[in-house]
């Protein structure tokens, strides 16, 4: 066969090759191949993808009769067959039905993919290095990532962004096609490695020109809208996240459901949300401050009422544990010992000797064995006790005395 002959039989048999959009189709059974779990079966024509070029293969239906078998697709040896758990016989006519949520959930998404790195192509010289489709359990696109071999800055992604949606909103062609190899040599298009055997190219006039396997939609209209959701350096370049099509509506549905609640709970429109929650923001930082400055207030009023160096408070902060426990301590010219919690969460603890005085890392190692750890200086230690305060009290590590 000539390689125009051999061409035309692969189209002839990968409808998807040609026709992304094709989601239902007759063929006939050419061979049944019993494999490890199941069956391998051979259509003389087939619509489902086998996978590869980071998109899923296709999951879908075989009718023949009354019975309707799931299959998934997969390529062997170079043919493209469909698993089931059941055989067909040789030379049965069926329908095949291909799932259409998760295969136009991806074709989204993979030409999504083709406008975005086209145009970081053409705009700013960027190849692709990369490229991930993260999927739901029902196999529907949820985000996916491109990686490129250049950095980008915030407004060279905008740009990107805009521009491709503008091809979208232009709806052209998406062209799939098989150039023969004299004439393979004298075109320029983006591969990200070296091919063997037939080349399929997919076209998007002034857009991009891209060496794919996998099924694409007829008209760049399909993919609907497209965002740039997250964006961070990688490897040199970038990765950027997107979303597209009824992924991207989902996406954007959720995070205005969520700018929505902000709004609301803030008392202001959402285009002024991110204004609320910073003033928010800075009136938190000056009540913590304030509540800051009390806290020490009552930690120096603790150190001075204690009628002991060691003192069980419910909720003090580190910060304040610390304060009081240094307070305790030159008070009473020896161990100030603070504890925070409670008996089923445990205690925090902070523990100081006055200045110039040692000896708390040996009693660090002894509260140890009450459970917890902890750990310091010889005038300062902190940590955790997991055990409750009556344990605490009847090791004789601190020296705690009723009033």
């Amino acid at each position: 066969m000539t390689e125009q002959q051999i061409l035309q039989a692969r189209a002839a048999s990968r409808i998807y090759e040609h026709d992304g959009e094709a989601l239902l189709f007759d063929a006939t059974v050419l061979s049944v191949e019993g494999i490890d779990g199941g069956y391998a079966i051979e259509l003389d024509r087939t619509a489902f993808f086998p996978g590869g070029g980071g998109q899923s293969a296709d999951t879908g239906v075989l009718c023949f009769g009354s019975t309707e078998l799931r299959v998934s697709a997969c390529e062997r040896g170079g043919t493209v067959v469909c698993i089931s758990g059941l055989p067909i016989p040789v030379g049965t006519a069926v329908t095949g039905k291909v799932d259409a949520r998760p295969r136009l959930s991806r074709m989204q998404s993979h030409t999504g993919e083709h406008i975005i790195s086209g145009i970081a192509h053409r705009m700013f010289g960027c190849e692709n290095r990369g490229f991930h489709m993260s999927e739901n359990a029902d196999g529907t696109v949820c985000f996916f990532t491109v990686d490129t071999d250049r950095e980008l800055t915030e407004e060279n992604i905008r740009d990107i962004e805009t521009a491709a949606n503008e091809a979208i909103m232009r709806n052209i062609p998406v062209v799939c096609r098989f150039p023969l190899r004299s004439e393979l040599g004298t075109i320029d298009y983006r591969s990200k490695k070296e091919l063997s055997g037939p080349v399929r190219l997919v076209g998007i006039e002034s857009v991009d020109l891209c060496a794919c396997c996998a099924p694409h939609f007829s008209r760049t209209g399909s993919v609907g809208a497209l965002r740039i959701t997250d964006s961070m350096r990688y490897k040199g370049g970038m990765r950027l996240t997107a979303t597209a099509g009824m992924a991207a509506l989902f996406d954007e549905r959720q995070k205005f459901g969520q700018l929505a609640l902000i709004s609301r709970s803030l008392s202001v429109k959402q285009q002024e949300a991110a204004a609320g929650v910073a003033r928010l923001g800075q009136e938190l930082e000056v009540e913590k401050n304030r509540a800051s400055v009390l806290e020490m207030r009552l930690s120096e009023l603790i150190a001075e009422h204690a009628h002991c160096g060691v003192v069980f408070e419910p909720s003090l902060s580190l910060a304040a544990r610390k304060h009081t426990a240094q307070a305790l301590a030159r008070r009473l010219d020896g161990i100030g010992a603070v504890l925070s919690g409670s008996d089923d969460a445990g205690y925090d603890y902070v523990i100081a000797l006055p200045e110039g005085r040692s000896g708390l890392r040996a009693l660090a190692q002894q509260l140890r064995t009450l459970g917890g750890g902890g750990g310091g200086s010889e005038e300062l230690i902190s940590g955790r006790i997991n055990a409750s305060r009556d344990e605490i009290l009847a090791s004789g590590f601190l020296p705690y005395k009723d009033s």
